[in-house]
């Protein structure tokens, strides 16, 4: 599956399906993405497949859920563009 594809005709039905299966909030981006548990579930969902995820809420927790994001995007050669400051 292609995810850019996905975004760019708009969310299928599945995936709109799926966000309410996972029931995840997002209210502001920075926060709620920061610990990376919304953003596996999001893959999750737009993959169909299950991701492994730290359960702890330690900062070395959070970094490893987003380095697991990252590496499946990676994996699926999917072009990641970073603004660090």
């Amino acid at each position: 599956m292609n995810l850019m594809s996905t975004f760019e005709r708009g969310p299928p039905f599945f995936v709109l399906k799926g966000i309410f299966k996972v029931n995840r909030h997002v209210d502001d981006l920075f926060e709620d993405l920061r610990d990376g548990h919304n953003l596996i579930s999001l893959l999750e969902v737009l993959s169909g497949e299950l991701l492994p995820r730290e359960r702890g809420r330690m900062r070395f927790h959070q970094l490893q859920n987003v380095q697991v994001a990252l590496d499946f995007l990676k994996n699926r050669n999917v072009c990641i563009f970073l603004n660090l400051q």
